[in-house]
């Protein structure tokens, strides 16, 4: 009877350690196990553990989408497009419902414009009897626009800083069909006007380090961007008697979600 009871003993013995010993295991893969979900539903407060061979996680960006709008425009600011120019959506306008259209539009931080209408590296700049278009061109800083000649009448091209700080630059003009390539050019504003027998139109390059781009037919521009705020700025040329404006704003931009701001152009 002895001998019987101490072997139970012992079996209870080892029994009650082993438990232990797997029970101790089970809690060690536990807390490598936590999941940030339950972490963060509060349901436990054990760190939460990561593979490091994940790297580190990125936020998912969102999208922005700007409409710009000029809602009391001087008389000025509709102007007459000049019979040479075909595609009517590359010419800066304000539609009847006070959209504006071929606005220039820059978001500071990460962020990238979207469509055909953002900044390009080698953008084509047409060069008609009458205007130079798109009225507006975005390049990104090392960019450099290029300047096709399709008309026939002898017209000179200067290149001046918006803000008259560097030289005028005269362009050599390519033969008719051909291009010359605008390099070197620096972060600004630059105007490119026609010096022909017949007042031009002229054409404005922003050189940015932003993300940028230029309005569509409905005044729209659309970004995709980190998460956070953003500062966002429009501008649209001036053109004839018709004053240079800007506008403005702020964007809170939230991962995977559509965020909407509405910029609007006050007196000139």
């Amino acid at each position: 009877m002895v001998v019987r009871w101490r072997a139970g003993a012992v079996a209870v013995m080892c029994v009650a350690a082993c438990s232990g010993s797997r029970k101790e295991k089970r809690d060690d893969a536990a807390v490598n196990q936590v999941t940030a979900h339950d972490a963060a539903a509060g349901k436990d407060s054990r760190p939460v553990v990561r593979d490091a061979a994940a790297g580190p996680s990125v936020a998912k960006p969102g999208t922005v989408k700007v409409t710009v709008r000029w809602p009391k425009p001087p008389p000025a600011a509709f102007i007459t497009l000049p019979t040479c120019i075909a595609d009517g959506d590359q010419a800066a306008t304000i539609t009847t419902t006070r959209l504006v259209v071929g606005a220039v539009v820059e978001m500071d931080g990460t962020a990238t414009a979207n469509g055909r209408n953002s900044a390009q590296k080698q953008p084509l700049i047409t060069l008609s009897d009458c205007a130079l278009l798109p009225l507006a061109t975005v390049v990104p800083v090392g960019g450099a626009p290029r300047l096709q000649r399709t008309g026939s009448r002898d017209v000179h091209v200067q290149m001046e800083d918006a803000a008259h700080v560097v030289p005028t630059r005269v362009v050599q003009l390519p033969v008719i069909g051909h291009t010359v390539s605008l390099d070197g050019l620096a972060r600004g504003h630059y105007r490119l006007v026609g010096d022909g027998a017949a007042p031009m139109r002229f054409g404005l390059v922003v050189v940015t380090s932003n993300a940028a781009g230029v309005t569509d037919g409905d005044g729209i521009l659309e970004f995709t961007a980190q998460p956070g705020e953003h500062t966002v700025t429009a501008m649209l040329p001036a053109s004839g008697d018709r004053p240079s404006v800007t506008a403005t704003g702020k964007v809170t931009v939230i991962a995977g979600e559509l965020a909407t701001l509405d910029l609007a152009f006050g007196p000139p």
